[in-house]
């Protein structure tokens, strides 16, 4: 199906990034120095976040509410693009 990337197997063929919050209070994702620079021709990026922000964002209406009404099911696969994601700064 054209727009639709292979299924990833595996995190390292993602890019690799991670969250830091910003002074203005939000956050932005970074290349992980820990590992390759990206290509940007990953069909998938990756990245490590404080727990109380990864746990923040299961809670309330948001990423729960985005489940139920996908209707995606325990282990069930599914596809997710955020195009405000879509330029990610180098630090």
């Amino acid at each position: 199906m054209p727009g639709i990337s292979p299924p990833v197997v595996n995190g390292g063929i993602c890019a690799q990034l991670f969250a830091q919050k910003q002074d203005d209070g939000t956050w932005r994702f970074f290349d992980d120095d820990g590992y390759e620079p990206p290509t940007w021709k990953e069909i998938c990026g990756r990245s490590s976040m404080p727990g109380k922000q990864n746990g923040d964002a299961g809670r309330g209406p948001g990423l729960s509410g985005f489940f139920t009404k996908a209707r995606v099911h325990n282990g069930g696969a599914f596809y997710m693009e955020v195009p405000q994601m879509e330029r990610v700064q180098s630090r």
